[in-house]
């Protein structure tokens, strides 16, 4: 699953969240050029052992990181490998940058701000983001809440979402996918089973070339 994000970044600022809403723990002036920052950008490219933020909600021993901030208790942070697609310098003014990145599930584009501002001998605090798109699907072909309202919009069907074959079945057929058979097939896809162009179930691969229900409708 690829992610791409629109990051502003503000360099020469440190926040406790990484991001503008946090509280500042340091702040100095950048002077860094257009070349070096590139750069820097740029050696991130493939994967890398990334940090979780102190403030997100992943348990460790039972409790959420950000309780252990919350309670200034101290806490070993995590590391997960991350892959950054891709990386590019859309925009610098002054000590504001505007990056495009893809990256993989799991990649905190707040830790990726910090590191990037670490690689650069100073600080980096996130102070806007935007998710440009996910998979296939791009902010081009996403709809405001005015849409909606309006009924200006589509909903997607499971084909449009899911790597699937679709396998129209007969009464028989019908009657074994109803009660949640498991069917002897062979696949690695998702098969969405209809009858009569309605949806009956979506099943996924299971073991020794068989398919069990993943959802019934």
């Amino acid at each position: 699953e690829v992610k791409e994000y629109e990051v502003t970044v503000l360099i020469g600022k440190s926040t406790d969240t990484y991001d503008i809403t946090g509280n500042v723990l340091w702040e100095d002036n950048y002077n860094g050029d257009t070349d070096k920052i590139t750069k820097a950008l740029l050696s991130f490219k493939g994967s890398y052992m990334q940090e979780v933020p102190i403030y997100s909600a992943v348990k460790i021993n039972g409790k959420k990181l950000y309780e252990y901030a919350r309670n200034n208790e101290e806490i070993t942070l995590p590391k997960r490998e991350v892959n950054i697609y891709d990386i590019e310098l859309l925009n610098i003014d002054n000590e504001c940058l505007t990056i495009k990145t893809k990256v993989s599930k799991g990649t905190y584009i707040r830790s990726l701000i910090r590191d990037i501002g670490l690689k650069l001998n100073t600080n980096a605090t996130m102070t806007k983001l935007i998710r440009t798109k996910l998979d296939k699907f791009t902010i081009e072909e996403s709809y405001t809440l005015e849409d909606i309202q309006n009924d200006n919009y589509k909903i997607l069907s499971l084909e449009d979402l899911i790597d699937l074959d679709t396998i129209n079945i007969n009464e028989e057929m019908l009657f074994k996918i109803k009660n949640g058979q498991i069917i002897d097939y062979q696949t690695n896809k998702y098969i969405l089973y209809k009858y009569n162009n309605q949806n009956i179930a979506l099943y996924k691969p299971y073991q020794n070339n068989k398919i069990k229900p993943f959802i019934m409708f």
